[in-house]
């Protein structure tokens, strides 16, 4: 079964993906630079905030960003607020208990996807966002699909 470029891109993101949520931000802070090699050759890896690591494409008009945020407040009413933003048309939404996904377009016809997760036994939330132009969403959903199941699963990391 050959996976073609996409499809190793898609694999080589996905592998990114868990490593960020598992605590490279940290490692990389540490001064280690195992990191970039792993991210596909054609995306940069922004230098990391505190707690965000951003990827963008060569382009530099798409971009994932994974972040950790701690719990304020009630978790009911931080997923009834989070994920949309003024002039956001939202076209799929769909919450669970402890998380909430929200996909649309902006104003400027791009293509959003951001997914939050209570982590950490409840300490921690886990969040995922995606930007990306209308016209790449063929290239990207297989991406997208796969990092969000990938934040599910280490919801435990960096806790």
């Amino acid at each position: 079964m050959s996976l073609g470029r996409c499809g190793f891109r898609m694999l080589r993101f996905s592998t990114v993906f868990a490593l960020l949520v598992i605590g490279l931000p940290a490692a990389a802070q540490e001064g280690r630079n195992d990191f970039p090699h792993i991210i596909p050759r054609d995306w940069t890896l922004l230098p990391p905030k505190s707690n965000e690591w951003r990827a963008v494409s060569p382009r530099r008009d798409a971009w994932l960003s994974l972040y950790a945020t701690p719990v304020e407040g009630s978790v009911s009413s931080h997923l009834r607020a989070w994920g949309v933003n003024a002039g956001d048309r939202v076209t799929f939404q769909r919450q669970g208990r402890g998380w909430i996904v929200v996909s649309g377009s902006t104003a400027e016809d791009r293509i959003f996807y951001r997914k939050t997760m209570l982590a950490c036994e409840g300490r921690k939330w886990h969040n995922l966002a995606f930007e990306y132009p209308a016209s790449d969403k063929r290239a990207i959903d297989e991406f997208v699909t796969r990092a969000s199941y990938a934040l599910a699963a280490y919801n435990q990391a960096g806790c």
